[in-house]
């Protein structure tokens, strides 16, 4: 008696892979917010039991097969330098190095580049691309060049992704937050406050409208130094209006104004009032800001922690992806 054919229905179906996240990420530097959250979600991903990874961040440029040699390996180079300059990571954080070739990347189909809005293209040449905007493309950079079925995450509902067809944009805030707030805790009270401190980064080129004479410039100083500085003064000042510097003064104590900019009404600024507490946009609303800056911290401790919910979100994300994509294979296979 001849056996019965298998059942194709009981064949099991490939496992879903589960997908090891590479980040695209300059060395660590604890005064670059970018930076920071790029490594932190490195670290949390980690934390959270995934497989993620750093590559060094390289120039990326686009190529043509039309290009000459010279080009090409004017492109290459910067690549290889890299093994031979110190890469700088967290102490405390799980933020491993990708050690294998690079090269290999484009033939693994669990992996997930996660690249910032201004890395140019899709360097790694990997088949998932996330795409992570920390800022709205083409703030940083004029050269924009996203790739057809990468997705993109925004960093915060204001950051506004480039509309086209091919670009799928994830409903999902990614948002990873990390300063080191102990750095900023208030002087006991009553302590004496005097001058102001103020902030262009972002904001450089814009009309100083405080006065300079008993002011200090943070930018460029780090935490410890910000930190105690934010303890004395009476008034921050922030003509960049979009940095956590601003909370982080109001954490500290001190009266934190954001100049407005012309055009931009506060709720067009920050449209959730609640993530507003502590911040006067503009001087006139000093009032605000101080009935609410004991509600800083508290807001400050909720987005600590809800920067390992968001990674876990951005993870599950992938997860479902990737055995999406295997049962779409599956049912397209013949038998």
């Amino acid at each position: 008696m001849s056996a019965a054919p298998p059942d194709p229905s009981a064949v099991p179906r490939r496992r879903p892979p589960v997908p090891e996240f590479v980040i695209l990420a300059p060395g660590y530097n604890p005064n670059v917010g970018g930076f920071i959250v790029l490594h932190y979600l490195c670290h949390l991903l980690n934390e959270l039991g995934h497989t993620a990874h750093l590559v060094p961040l390289f120039r990326s440029f686009e190529l043509s097969p039309v290009d000459p040699d010279v080009f090409v390996q004017a492109i290459l180079e910067p690549r290889a330098s890299l093994r031979r300059t110190p890469y700088t990571l967290h102490p405390d954080w799980n933020t491993p190095l990708y050690r294998r070739p690079l090269r290999g990347i484009r033939k693994r189909e669990e992996v997930v580049a996660v690249y910032p809005e201004v890395t140019f293209g899709n360097p790694l040449r990997a088949r998932h691309v996330a795409r992570w905007l920390l800022h709205t493309p083409g703030f940083h950079n004029k050269d924009v060049f996203f790739v057809p079925g990468e997705v993109q995450f925004r960093y915060l509902e204001m950051h506004k992704p480039v509309p086209m067809p091919w670009i799928e944009v994830a409903e999902q805030m990614l948002t990873v937050t990390y300063l080191p707030w102990e750095s900023y805790q208030p002087p006991p009270e009553g302590s004496p406050r005097s001058g102001t401190a103020y902030l262009m980064r972002k904001g450089a080129g814009r009309s100083i409208v405080h006065d300079l004479s008993d002011s200090v410039c943070i930018d460029g100083m780090s935490h410890q130094e910000i930190g105690d500085i934010f303890r004395r003064v009476q008034t921050f000042i922030s003509y960049d209006t979009r940095t956590s510097y601003s909370l982080l003064a109001a954490v500290a104590g001190a009266d934190s104004v954001i100049v407005p900019e012309d055009g931009v009404d506060e709720d067009q600024w920050l449209p959730e009032e609640h993530l507003r507490v502590g911040l006067a946009y503009g001087f006139d609303r000093l009032d605000w800001a101080r009935s609410t800056r004991h509600l800083a911290a508290e807001r400050f401790q909720e987005m600590q922690t809800r920067s390992a919910d968001s990674a876990a979100d951005f993870a599950r994300f992938w997860t479902e992806r990737l055995a999406a994509s295997v049962e779409a294979d599956s049912a397209t296979e013949p038998g």
